[in-house]
């Protein structure tokens, strides 16, 4: 694993193959987020523990602004706790 980081999740996308990905902004971490244990925090209490994979470049790589990760692991997160800005994702060190 890289540099730890932690990102305020700003949107969850299902998409087919039971693929997850969360956006959001990252703070801490390398420039690019490889694949990784993490652990999903909600009202700063944990939620889910996650294998991601590596990232999903959402603008040019000169101006990042949300960035993205995905996993097919199950994760279930409410688009209201979301939009309420309470879900954060963070890396865990192994």
């Amino acid at each position: 694993m890289g540099t730890p980081f932690d990102m305020d999740i700003r949107d969850v996308f299902y998409i087919g193959g039971g693929r997850v990905v969360v956006a959001g902004l990252i703070s801490g971490g390398d420039k690019y987020i490889r694949a990784c244990q993490c652990e999903v925090l909600v009202e700063g209490r944990a939620f889910a523990n996650i294998a991601i994979e590596g990232e999903w470049m959402t603008e040019k790589a000169s101006d990042i602004s949300d960035r993205a990760v995905s996993t097919t692991d199950d994760l279930k997160l409410d688009r209201e706790l979301i939009a309420r800005g309470v879900c954060k994702l963070r890396s865990v060190q192994q």
